[in-house]
């Protein structure tokens, strides 16, 4: 007897080092989790910014790999200059959560269901993604999730995702074309109007090819960033599309947007009001030549004034912010004298605006633009919520001049006030 004991305690005692010596790949922990107390948490592998997420409270944690089976986090959202914690993970799905502070937690998976989809489109796109929903309650909708700019995968709205799915909504998530396991032409086109219709198409044919699939579900998009603007050209294109979700995106004339971009760069990157009233000189000589309301000339007299400055140099690390000549300047005018609210005058669908007060590529003007650009269109259904102290992405900030390192959570309340919409339907 003293020898069976002895053996299943040599057994178990193989098993634990066996589990403890395995690389277990991170992305296998994605999706919903609980606590014993019935908070509930969310796991996201993304490339770049794994992390979780506390979904009452929408604090976020960036994790960062130590051992094989083992992530410290970050003690605010991706700031390592102090740890938070430690997560374990394990080959039963079991995670251990160890705050600093002293509490510690286990983290059980909330069961999901989730199918992958390879969609042929035509000969030239194939686009792969994510059919995800809950495994206990389902309701009708699936949300189509639309990226933000960017080679963007099927993880860019997970968090999103998942505050849906723990509501019973499913969800749909796809790498962008070549991105990921999609592959299709490369987008072709002159500028970002061009860039977002392409990427509005394959949107549009991903939707309806849903819709042949699941003909008794009821399909939508929630779009962030780029992916909401695309999310307008969609609801266009298909009169029964089910509901559309606009999250921080622009609904001002492309250079107005150009023009507020670079100004919130600056005040996030700590840059003083005197910069500023600078910027602001060079930037009234930049814009009125490309409205062309003055002449090359007294454009060249302005640039030397400011051309050496600290904070022109870091704004032509990110976008062009001088002219060669008349010529570039009205080209830059034209390919950025679009109207996103153009898009809206045919939507059909119930629309939702989600908009963050401190948004640094959002102008402050978008909110009123996109209700006023959908009173006149043939949606019965529309909705617009700023949340304020938050900026793009939805993270939660003091105003404009704020430091990325002291950023803790997401506003919650953007995906839970979407998710009460959602139900009004």
């Amino acid at each position: 007897m003293k020898n069976k004991i002895f053996l299943f305690l040599f057994i178990l005692m193989v098993l634990s080092r066996a589990n403890a010596q395995m690389d277990i790949d991170l992305q296998n922990f994605e999706g919903l989790y609980m606590d014993s107390q019935g908070e509930k948490y969310l796991l996201s592998p993304r490339a770049g910014f794994p992390h979780f997420v506390i979904l009452k409270s929408g604090e976020t944690h960036m994790l960062r790999k130590i051992s094989k089976n083992q992530y410290e986090f970050s003690n605010t959202r991706n700031n390592f200059s102090k740890v938070g914690g430690f997560i374990e993970l394990t080959k039963s799905n079991i995670i251990t959560l160890s705050f600093n502070k002293g509490s510690k937690r286990l983290l059980a998976p909330i069961p999901i269901k989730k199918t992958e989809l390879g969609i042929n489109l035509n000969d030239s796109l194939y686009i792969s993604g994510s059919l995800i929903q809950s495994a206990q309650t389902q309701k009708n909708k699936i949300a189509v999730l639309l990226h933000g700019d960017g080679q963007n995968d099927r993880y860019d709205l997970f968090d999103l995702g998942m505050y849906l799915i723990d509501s019973g909504y499913s969800i749909f998530a796809f790498d962008k074309r070549n991105v990921g396991k999609s592959r299709g032409k490369k987008i072709l086109g002159n500028n970002y109007l061009d860039f977002s219709k392409e990427y509005a198409n394959d949107a549009t044919q991903i939707v309806k090819w849903l819709q042949k699939k699941y003909p008794h579900k009821q399909l939508g998009v929630i779009g962030i960033s780029q992916g909401g603007w695309i999310g307008a050209m969609v609801a266009q294109e298909v009169p029964n599309l089910g509901f559309y979700v606009n999250i921080a995106g622009n609904m001002s004339i492309g250079w107005q947007q150009f023009r507020h971009y670079m100004f919130s760069y600056l005040k996030r990157n700590g840059f003083s009001k005197a910069d500023l009233v600078e910027a602001t000189n060079y930037f009234k000589a930049y814009f009125d030549l490309c409205l062309n309301k003055i002449e090359f000339e007294e454009y060249e007299k302005v640039l030397p004034l400011y051309i050496n400055k600290v904070w022109f140099k870091k704004l032509e690390t990110r976008k062009l912010v001088k002219f060669k000549s008349k010529k570039t300047a009205l080209r830059l005018q034209e390919e950025n004298s679009f109207d996103p609210t153009d898009f809206l005058k045919d939507v059909y669908a119930p629309s939702l605006g989600i908009f963050y007060q401190y948004d640094h590529s959002t102008p402050p003007d978008s909110p009123a633009r996109f209700m006023n650009g959908l009173i006149n269109s043939k949606s019965k259904d529309i909705s617009v919520r700023v949340f304020p102290n938050t900026t793009h992405g939805g993270w939660v900030v003091d105003g404009y001049y704020f430091n990325s390192n002291d950023i803790t959570r997401m506003e919650s309340k953007a995906f839970f006030h979407i998710i009460e919409w959602l139900k009004s339907l």
